[in-house]
C-alpha cells in the first residue's frame, strides 16, 4: 500500500489525521445527538400546542411550516448520529489505544524533530585538506576544521572583497 503525503519523510501527519478524524467523528455523533433530542422537544411542544389549544388557521400554518422544518432537522440530525454511531461507540470502548496512538504520535514527532536538525561534526581531522566545491546550500563557501568540529571559514563574496 502506498501513500501519497505532502512530505515523505513524515509519518506523524497520517497518524494525527486519523486521531483527528477519531474526536471529530465522536464529536458529531454527540452534537447530532443533542440536536435530534432538541427536534424531538419541538415536535412534541407543537403537537401538545395543536392538542390543547384551538389555534386559529394562520397560526396552524405557522405551526405546520415549523413542525415540517423540525421533521427534517431530526432526519438529518438522526441521519448524522447513525452514520457516526459505531466510530463513537469504538472511540469509547478503545480509549486505552487513542491514548497509545497519541503517546505513539508524540514519539514519531520526537523523532521526526531530531532527524531534522541532525548535523554531523567530523570526529578526525582527515577532511582538513579538502574543500567543497558545491554542497547544496553551502555553495561557495568555504570550511575549515578546527577542534570541535567544521567551521565556516569565508564565503565567496568575502573574498573578493566584501566585509
Amino acid at each position: 500500500m502506498k501513500l501519497k503525503r505532502k512530505d515523505p519523510e513524515k509519518f506523524s501527519p497520517d497518524l494525527e489525521a486519523f486521531l483527528d478524524f477519531l474526536r471529530y467523528a465522536a464529536e458529531q455523533h454527540e452534537i447530532a445527538k443533542t440536536a435530534q433530542m432538541e427536534a424531538d422537544a419541538v415536535t412534541q411542544d407543537i403537537l401538545h400546542t395543536l392538542e390543547l389549544q384551538d389555534p386559529d388557521r394562520a397560526y396552524m400554518e405557522r405551526l405546520a411550516r415549523k413542525l415540517k422544518r423540525t421533521r427534517r432537522e431530526r432526519r438529518l440530525a438522526k441521519d448524522t448520529a447513525a452514520r457516526t454511531s459505531c466510530i463513537a461507540d469504538w472511540v469509547s470502548k478503545n480509549a486505552a489505544v487513542i491514548k497509545s496512538l497519541e503517546r505513539l504520535l508524540g514519539e514519531v514527532r520526537r523523532e521526526e524533530k531530531k532527524a531534522a536538525g541532525r548535523i554531523y561534526i567530523p570526529r578526525t581531522q582527515a577532511l582538513e585538506d579538502i574543500k567543497p566545491v558545491s554542497f547544496g546550500r553551502f555553495q561557495d563557501t568555504e570550511y575549515a576544521v578546527q577542534e570541535g568540529g567544521l567551521v565556516q571559514a569565508a564565503t565567496a563574496e568575502e573574498k573578493k572583497g566584501g566585509d
